[in-house]
């Protein structure tokens, strides 16, 4: 049996495919008794390319129509060139305008051009 609120990890071993395909996204659900339906794991894989090993984001608040900060914290699996481009979307709902860029904050910030 699993805890409710207690963090559980396990490993599982396969061989990747033969060649670079686009990375699959695991799925959890449990069934019979007390069923939890379906969720997407937060990150893909088995593609045989690079992957982000940790894609974390923190909000500052959760008031409605309060200004709100988001932290985000990003890990790829493999370097990222300078010549790349790291797309932030899916930020909808908001009460900002819209913008083709955003002004970032924090330690890493200087990272990204805009």
């Amino acid at each position: 049996s699993l805890s409710a609120g207690s963090t559980t990890m396990f490993s599982v071993t396969l061989v990747n495919p033969a060649s670079p395909q686009t990375a699959v996204t695991p799925k959890v659900a449990a069934l019979g008794g007390k069923p939890i339906a379906e969720q997407a794991f937060d990150m893909a894989a088995l593609g045989g390319q690079g992957s982000w090993s940790t894609i974390t984001v923190t909000e500052s608040t959760t008031v409605a129509g309060s200004l709100n900060t988001l932290t985000l914290r990003l890990r790829p699996s493999t370097p990222l060139l300078e010549s790349q481009t790291v797309s932030l979307t899916g930020l909808t709902g908001t009460q900002t305008p819209d913008a083709a860029t955003l002004d970032l904050s924090g330690p890493d910030a200087a990272k990204f051009a805009p």
